[in-house]
This record gives C-alpha cells, structure tokens and sequence, in this order.
C-alpha cells in the first residue's frame, strides 16, 4: 500500500519540504494518495502578500462594529461603520485584500459574531496580531477569517507598507522573517471554504 511507505512523520498535520520530496521519490501505482497529499501540501504552503493596517492594543468589538450598528439589516449596511470609534475614515481606505496588523488582545469585549463578519465584509484577508481573545478568534473562524498571532511584527510594521504571509512558515517584512504557528489542519478547512457553515454542507455533499 501507497500509504505504508509514506515516511512516518509525513502522516501528521505540517509537511514540510523535505516530506514531500521524499514521497515524491517512492515508485508506487497509488497515485490517489500522492495526489492527496500533494493538495494538502500546497494549502498548507499558501503565499499571499497584502497591504497593512496597524492598530493598537485591546480593539474590542465595540470598536469593530458600535452596538449601535447592529441593528442595520446586513453586514454590508454594517460595514461602513467598521472601526468608527477610532477611526472613522477606515472602513471607506480599506481595500480588498489589505491585511490588519495588531497589538495584543485583538477582539476583546463582547462575543458579538458581526464583529469578524464586519473585517471580512471590507475585505481584510487576514488580520495579524500579538494576541486575540478567545471568542472571538473561534467566532474569526468559524466565519472563515484568518487570524495570525505573532509576537514581533506589530512593533516594527509601519502602516502602508507590504508583509507576505507563507501560511504555516513565517511572515516576510523589509527582508526579516518572522515566525508563525501551523494552524491545525481542520481550522484550515473551514478557512478554506468560508466559514464553519460552509465546511459543513462541503463535507456533506451538499455545495
């Protein structure tokens, strides 16, 4: 069997380089496996680079989307409002694809689900910090935005500038790396198709 001959430690959820030139040089017929992981590997492998907004410490989701908003009929009449309380010009800067860097504790305040909703409404692909609250980092990606702690980047990134994110690796600024954790192999799924709802109906044959 294919499987059987895959090395032990490129059965676990990071495969690095290393793990997939090592398959790659198995003559074997199980080509559904190899094709399998060799998917597998190139989303773990993502790259993708962004434009940056910094933020500071402790931006609740009072501050990602005012209760007074929440009333509004859809998360794109919301949107506009993004950020208000502390600025009011972002939600209407921000474009699609540009990345949020921030300090620590990212997300704090209230569980409100609307709050990661607003930040992929306007487009934020994924948002970069030293810390997050833990509801909200479960609401972030059960609604299929991608959020990345990393402890370094924050106090060195100047607003406007560029990062290339290499997802599981490292983030690349003005020719330093900084390193980031593997995300479990089945938060990225839902990640990957959108959001937890959508993970479901995929995984059930339903989309």
């Amino acid at each position: 069997m294919f499987f059987a001959k895959i090395p032990r430690h490129t059965r676990q959820n990071a495969i690095t380089e290393g793990d997939l030139e090592c398959i790659l040089t198995h003559n074997c017929e199980g080509t559904e496996q190899l094709s399998l992981y060799l998917v597998r590997y190139i989303r773990i492998m993502e790259k993708f680079t962004g434009r940056v907004w910094v933020l500071g410490d402790d931006i609740d989701t009072d501050i990602i989307i005012p209760t007074e908003y929440l009333a509004l009929k859809t998360i794109d009449d919301m949107k506009q409002y993004g950020f208000s309380p502390l600025r009011p010009e972002l939600a209407g800067q921000i474009q699609k694809g540009d990345i949020i860097v921030a300090g620590k504790n990212f997300g704090c305040g209230s569980s409100r689900e609307q709050a990661p909703e607003i930040i992929k409404a306007l487009g934020i692909q994924c948002v970069i910090a030293k810390s997050f609250a833990r509801i909200f980092f479960r609401n972030s990606i059960n609604n299929g935005l991608l959020l990345i702690e990393q402890p370094d980047l924050h106090d060195d990134m100047k607003e406007g500038d560029t990062v290339t994110v290499v997802m599981n690796e490292h983030v690349d600024y003005n020719g330093k790396q900084y390193p980031i954790a593997s995300l479990p192999e089945n938060l990225m799924s839902i990640i990957q198709a959108g959001g937890l709802v959508k993970a479901m109906r995929k995984l059930n044959g339903l989309d």
